[in-house]
């Protein structure tokens, strides 16, 4: 059960559908478990349990044997939850016997200065969490202190007329420059892709000129950076629910609210890995482009034309690379050029922080998806090199990763996205 200081006793769909609620949600005494599968029987109860009880918070969709699920449970679900696992002869582990605690421990690590800090690109802290005030007021300072190389980009307003912004990295050149694009935050409580998008604007600003490396990347690639599409949606993990995943948008003739802006692109949509009920995480909207976040999206994609060469779609958790397809278990007609790429920028994450990214097509390392960015950027828009990266950790904070794990986090997909960004150079603009 969720409780709030004006709301009251509010289950997980009473929580959805009073959404108007300003209180912050409270998880005191939510239970967070962790359980293996070891066999399609297990996987097989598991969905049942997921599809049938709206009480349970699943982190990880039970998709197949030898897998680890984590899994939120209120109070009033725990008992019997944990049963139905025993019962089922499925193994799990009690991650936290309250969640409030984690929640309160990150809000407190993650505490500010006031105004004055987040302003000054210098101060800014990139290894804490930031709200969105915050992060734009960074972006507003590098553009002040970098005006050589940032300038800022604004695609889109959120339903909340919040700005979708993000900068363009470049030392110049002309408007046929090749680009890289990444974007995070379209999940909201998906805090550490933020982090992450901030770590990669940070290095390639505070290195350009100390590193020949990034001085070739910047002099190379125009890098167009959004660090939080979601804005609405991000904001709301911050004031009232940490754990919130769609926008904000008001849904017509239902009372729960927020789209998942990542199943609401224009490619198989509404098909196997998204919902129609609005109520649910998943939800992919009422037709195509029909959330401002997808179209911002869409529109910046466009504006570059034949330009991109590389989509960086950063979410967490569970430590993968993936390219397309999400919509099935099929390659793409580039697959062995877009493998030989993934390869390296796996294999470079691997050699910084000896840390393991399972790899491969979405459709096959993940779940199926539809309407999802990865496949809507390689389908329409054409270009070649698109990625999902899913960072930290592997479901053992999910979510709720610690502070500590944020230069980390950067610090690998850094060395990733240059590797990719110099195999791109070598095997694709080799005049340059």
């Amino acid at each position: 059960m969720y409780r709030g200081s004006t709301c009251g006793l509010l289950s997980w769909t009473l929580f959805a559908i009073f959404s108007a609620c300003n209180a912050r949600v409270s998880f005191q005494g939510h239970k967070l478990v962790r359980a293996y599968l070891n066999s399609m029987s297990s996987v097989e109860l598991l969905r049942d349990l997921q599809t049938n009880n709206t009480h349970l918070d699943f982190w990880d969709d039970p998709v197949s044997p030898d897998q680890n699920v984590t899994i939120r449970l209120p109070p009033s679900e725990a008992f019997t939850f944990e049963k139905r696992l025993e019962l089922g002869g499925i193994q799990y582990t009690v991650l936290t016997e309250n969640l409030q605690e984690w929640i309160d421990r990150e809000r407190n690590d993650n505490q500010g200065d006031g105004d004055i800090y987040p302003r000054d690109a210098d101060s800014f802290r990139i290894d804490m969490y930031h709200t969105l005030d915050e992060i734009y007021g960074f972006l507003d300072s590098s553009v002040q202190k970098f005006p050589s190389l940032v300038s800022r980009v604004t695609i889109g307003k959120t339903e909340d007329g919040a700005a979708i912004r993000g900068v363009k990295i470049s030392s110049g050149g002309n408007s046929s420059r090749p680009a890289i694009w990444i974007d995070s935050g379209i999940h909201a409580r998906e805090w550490i892709s933020t982090a992450s998008a901030l770590y990669i604007i940070d290095r390639l600003l505070k290195n350009y000129n100390d590193s020949d490396d990034v001085t070739k990347l910047v002099d190379t690639f125009d890098w167009y950076i959004f660090p939080v599409i979601n804005a609405d949606g991000y904001k709301y993990t911050w004031t009232t629910h940490r754990l919130w995943r769609k926008n904000r948008v008001r849904n017509v003739g239902s009372l729960c609210r927020g789209v998942d802006p990542n199943r609401n692109f224009d490619v198989r949509f509404g098909l196997a890995g998204s919902s129609a009920n609005p109520c649910a995480e998943n939800f992919a909207g009422t037709y195509p482009f029909s959330e401002p976040e997808s179209r911002a999206i869409r529109d910046g994609i466009n504006n570059l034309k034949d330009r991109l060469k590389a989509y960086i779609n950063l979410h967490s958790y569970s430590q993968m690379v993936m390219i397309p397809y999400g919509y099935s278990k099929g390659y793409t007609s580039d697959y062995k050029s877009q493998y030989e790429a993934l390869e390296k920028l796996v294999t470079a994450i691997r050699k910084r922080n000896s840390a393991f990214y399972r790899h491969g097509t979405a459709g096959q390392t993940l779940y199926i998806t539809s309407g999802a960015a990865l496949d809507w950027v390689y389908d329409k828009a054409k270009v070649k090199h698109t990625f999902v990266v899913e960072l930290r950790d592997r479901g053992l904070f999910g979510f709720i990763l610690p502070r500590e794990f944020i230069t980390p986090t950067g610090d690998e997909l850094f060395s990733g996205v240059k590797a990719l960004a110099f195999h791109i150079i070598k095997a694709e603009l080799k005049s340059r």
